[in-house]
């Protein structure tokens, strides 16, 4: 009886100590971890503003608040704007759009320069990015698209930016849209018309910028 004591007194010791001793994987502390080095972003002056690429190269999700200034010759702001995404998925790209200043008539102002700064965070949201598909067929005047939820949550918001291109590569132009398929299986058909601006692009390129 002795030693049937002493075999289960040792086999419950053991059983402690392996999960004393076991290490926890640290994989909270790691997802946490954000660095602003770690975001590109790059302005690109497009047809009615500037275009603003913003590359997260973190694994984490982040959001990132963009401010640009437009200026004129004496370096005098003629419009500042700041925009927000607290959904910015890793190691993902996304977009703002600044469109150029205009005067109380809906006249454009024409500006000499610009200024560009950003900042990011920890987002409190889960990028649900990989459950929009988006297809996209282009004719001369406009451009007709097609989104899908493909996934199994109902969401709150999804914004897109449509960045046209010639055959050259060059920037035709861009636009920003929300996107309404928030429930699982949702289909969203829309258009984009270009006629005034341009025509027959070669290609698009959709930036999904956040899903959640």
């Amino acid at each position: 009886m002795r030693k049937k004591r002493i075999l289960i007194f040792s086999l419950c010791l053991s059983i402690l100590l392996s999960f004393v001793f076991v290490p926890v994987p640290a994989f909270a502390a790691s997802n946490s971890k954000i660095s602003k080095k770690k975001v590109v972003v790059t302005y690109k002056k497009v047809t009615r503003g500037i275009l603003v690429i913003c590359n997260n190269k973190n694994k984490a999700t982040i959001s990132i608040k963009e401010t640009v200034k437009f200026l004129d010759s004496d370096k005098q702001t003629l419009s500042s704007e700041t925009q927000k995404n607290l959904c910015l998925k890793g190691k993902n790209t996304a977009t703002f759009f600044f469109a150029t200043p205009r005067d109380s008539d809906g006249n454009t102002i024409n500006y000499t320069s610009f200024t560009g700064r950003y900042s990011i965070g920890k987002s409190k949201y889960t990028s649900r990015k990989s459950d929009i598909k988006i297809n996209s067929e282009l004719d001369v005047t406009e451009g007709r698209f097609v989104a899908v939820n493909t996934g199994k949550t109902t969401l709150s918001s999804i914004y897109a930016t449509f960045v046209f291109y010639d055959a050259s590569g060059s920037i035709l132009g861009c636009y920003t849209k929300y996107i309404n398929c928030f429930k699982p299986k949702d289909i969203d058909q829309f258009s984009i018309g270009y006629i005034d601006e341009f025509s027959h692009p070669d290609k698009v390129k959709v930036y999904i910028n956040w899903v959640y």
